[in-house]
């Protein structure tokens, strides 16, 4: 019987050694497994940056083809070739716009038979492509940047101010008036939370022993291990025994009772559809199991709490946060520099000062340990089904004398299967890097790396930062404490020396009255000399809300037109350019094949030789036969030349035509026009920036009355006059327009054109006055019927004079009265 016994033991101990040996197999393939994973991310991340290098090299191959094509077809490297720039400045930034919006680049050598005039909509549809182009130019443009820098406009001889804060007024009175408007929104209360000694969080990969670390913790420092996990599970049952009617629904004022169950309602709905859990749900039941534990009349003796691997996502992290502290990760900060306008340039920006925020956690634990460590750990568990006892083939076997390896199973377990799990160990790798920077910026994160520890290792390592903690928060509050009873006592010591000193001056009152008293003198006291009284600050008004709302609402809008205006009149400038290339490669084109096309010279040549050829040679030398052949030469000559005359002529004529036909004229008409069309635009904004700030100082200052008609203010002085825009584009209240701007006329004005800085108009001064395009021969003919009738309305003394008449051109026009109105 002894030798069955010890052959049993020897046979049941050598199969539980076979199942290490497969347990070491299982671990090196899962290695394997991981490697590959590892390598297929690698290669993954490889391709993606080779595919992104093709995309980026075929763009710019793209963009190489796009400029070859535009240099061939417009020629432009023969006349321009010691440009830096491979293509004329306008075209190249078109195209490096295009290109680094990662757009499709725009086309210069299409055809086309559109004759633009100006304030004609576009020649392009509205696309993608075409408006972020413009998107992109206009902001180049306000900031003066890249190929506008080169156009900016500087005013000669300006002052620079004393105060360099003045080029910032605009910016910030904006900002203001914005925030005065519509406030920046308050910042979240913070949640209101029990408050409890000790919160812990807890998280890790797997098999690092978390659950057995919340549970020693919690005995050991009396607090609360929460696994949401078994929340989840908790809330799923308690909805649905409602459900079902098993138990009644929670009274509504039970709020942490209701919570719960409409928790585990939509965790119910989402399991059943085959979804996931949101990390919201498990954040919330985290949240509620905390305030139930508030709750509870039999929890005097807890201390805190610890939540059991949670948080698992970078988001449950934020969701946690947020809930315990009010710390929000994702949030926008909010900063009036969020209402600053394009258009206007703010002061710099000054962000409020640092505010330390305390985490809702005390201490975050991350449990760590390296792959392998965990592969051990999970494959070489080991179940007794019969007895449920459980064992581990490396740390905890079974004893030896006990039958009953080769009965043991691996336990079931669905949240950490085996074939998976080297996976699973890498995307928490991934998953933990966010949780680690949400509680590094409190300093409330620890590491503990459990290799080669046991789990009476890692509660050590674990509980002597929590006791180190506590000894710190202890003596903090001694500290707290101590400072409070200090102030207390010194400002009792305050009051007591206050008092004494009240009852000092009482007693030699008294003893001052009592000696007037018995000397029989009537004290009569003398006035007391009145003191000047400290003139009262100045109540300044401050701009109400409705005034503010209203301004913001008219800068707002004229900024809105403003850049909407200013982008179409740059892909206006961007057609004139196109139309420019086209039409230049269609005049080339044709004049090419002018000069290439077959004249009548040859044929003549060849007459001529045909013929000469036809005499005998014997009788060229004969006198009359040679000068019957110079006679035909004269003849040959003089057809070549009248050919030549002709053919002169015709180009002469057709290059007369190239150089009459209007096209120049037009085009010229159209860029003034788009460029003094820009003029105005540029007014307007000018005219705008000066209205708000006017506005805001009538407000604040309240030197000047301000009276609000229709949302718009209508004037800052009781002289002042309100000029409104004629539909025809004079002013009202001008009746003669002709003697505008003539001095030593009676009743004269000045330019209508020009407002005058005490002046407050509705709009901003027309400075541009477009005018029809009138092809050249249409302008002489109707410039000699103006001087035929100019000739026959002359008086009968024929002593009136007559004046020059200086035409001046639209642009420069316009360019001078924006600039006197600007100086003014």
């Amino acid at each position: 019987g002894e030798v069955d016994s010890e052959m049993t033991l020897a046979r049941d101990n050598a199969y539980l050694e076979s199942s290490k040996v497969t347990m070491n197999a299982e671990i090196q393939a899962q290695h394997i497994r991981l490697s590959a994973a590892v390598e297929a991310g690698k290669f993954t991340e490889k391709k993606r940056a080779i595919m992104l290098a093709e995309d980026t090299l075929d763009s710019v191959v793209d963009l190489a083809m796009a400029v070859a094509d535009f240099r061939a077809y417009t020629k432009h490297y023969e006349y321009n070739i010691s440009d830096e720039d491979p293509a004329p400045l306008e075209v190249w930034s078109d195209l490096k716009r295009a290109f680094t919006n990662v757009q499709t680049l725009p086309t210069f050598t299409a055809p086309t038979t559109n004759d633009r005039s100006w304030g004609v909509t576009t020649t392009s549809p509205s696309d993608v492509v075409a408006d972020i182009i413009d998107a992109t130019e206009y902001e180049e443009y306000i900031n003066n940047e890249k190929m506008w820098s080169k156009f900016v406009y500087q005013f000669p001889s300006v002052p620079s101010p004393d105060d360099p804060t003045v080029a910032y007024v605009l910016g910030d009175t904006v900002i203001s008036t914005s925030l005065t408007a519509k406030p920046l929104p308050e910042p979240s209360p913070p949640p209101v939370i029990p408050s409890f000694p000790l919160k812990l969080a807890l998280f890790g990969v797997s098999f690092s022993g978390k659950t057995e670390q919340a549970q020693r913790l919690s005995e050991r420092y009396g607090i609360r291990s929460i696994s949401v996990d078994s929340e989840l599970a908790a809330a799923t049952e308690f909805s649905t025994k409602v459900q079902l009617g098993s138990i009644p629904e929670p009274d509504a004022s039970d709020e942490l009772a209701t919570s719960f169950m409409l928790l585990g309602r939509e965790a119910q709905s989402l399991l059943v559809k085959g979804g996931e859990v949101s990390d919201r749900i498990y954040t919330e039941l985290a949240i509620t199991a905390i305030r139930k534990l508030a709750a509870e009349k039999d929890t005097e003796g807890e201390f805190g709490w610890i939540l059991e691997d949670f948080p698992q996502t970078t988001k449950q992290a934020i969701l946690l946060e947020k809930a315990l502290s009010g710390y929000d990760a994702e949030a926008h900060v909010h900063h009036p520099h969020d209402r600053k306008s394009e258009l206007a340039l703010p002061g710099p920006r000054i962000d409020p000062p640092f505010e330390v925020i305390q985490s809702g956690i005390d201490m975050v634990f991350n449990l760590k340990n390296e792959v392998g460590v965990t592969l051990r750990r999970s494959l070489g568990r080991r179940l007794d089904p019969m007895t449920g006892e459980q064992y581990h083939l490396e740390t905890s076997r079974p004893p030896y004398d006990l039958v009953c390896k080769e009965r043991l199973v691996e336990p079931e377990d669905p949240e950490n299967p085996s074939d998976n799990l080297s996976l699973q160990v890498l995307s928490h790798e991934t998953r933990v890097e966010g949780i680690e920077d949400i509680f590094a910026k409190f300093g409330n994160m620890k590491v503990v790396n459990t290799d080669g520890l046991t789990n009476d290792g890692v509660f050590a390592v674990i509980s002597k930062q929590i006791d180190a903690y506590l000894e710190k928060q202890a003596e903090e509050a001694k500290k707290l404490a101590k400072e409070r009873a200090d102030a207390k006592a010194a400002e009792e010591e305050k009051l007591s020396a206050e008092e004494e000193a009240k009852r000092i001056e009482e007693e030699k009152a008294a003893m001052k009255l009592e000696d007037e008293e018995q000397e029989g003198e009537s004290a009569v006291p003398e006035p007391e000399p009145e003191g000047e009284v400290e003139p009262s600050a100045p109540v300044v008004p401050e701009l109400s809300q409705e005034l503010g709302a209203v301004l913001d609402a008219r800068f707002g809008a004229a900024s809105t037109r403003y850049s909407a205006l200013v982008q179409r009149t740059l892909r206006a400038l961007r057609e004139e350019r196109i139309q420019l290339g086209q039409h230049l490669h269609d005049v080339r084109e044709a004049f090419k094949e002018m000069l290439s096309a077959v004249d009548d010279k040859q044929p003549i040549v060849s007459a001529f030789c045909k013929e000469f050829n036809a005499v005998d040679t014997d009788m060229r030398f004969d006198d009359r036969t040679k000068a019957e052949l110079l006679l035909r030469v004269e003849e040959m000559r003089d057809a070549l030349w009248t050919l030549v005359e002709t053919r002169r002529s015709e180009v002469e004529t057709r290059l007369a035509e190239t150089r009459e036909d209007g096209w120049v004229e037009k085009r010229t008409h159209s860029l003034q026009g788009d460029f003094a069309f820009m003029m105005q635009l540029e007014v307007d904004r000018f005219f705008h920036g000066v209205e708000l700030l006017q506005d805001n100082v009538s407000a604040v200052t309240g030197a000047v009355p301000l009276e609000a008609t229709e949302g718009v203010l209508t004037g800052i002085g009781d002289d002042a006059e309100v000029v409104e825009e004629d539909k025809k584009g004079g002013k009202k209240g001008k009746k003669d327009d002709k003697k505008k701007g003539k001095k030593g006329d009676k009743g004269g004005e000045e330019d209508a054109e020009l407002v005058k800085p005490a002046e407050r108009s509705k709009v901003p001064p027309t400075v541009f006055a477009p005018m029809p395009f009138v092809p050249k021969e249409k302008k002489g003919e109707e410039e000699e019927a103006e001087m035929e009738d100019k000739k026959a309305k002359k008086g009968k003394k024929g002593a009136v004079v007559e004046e020059d008449v200086v035409e001046k051109d639209m642009l420069l026009g316009t360019f001078e009265k924006a600039i006197a109105y600007a100086s003014s």
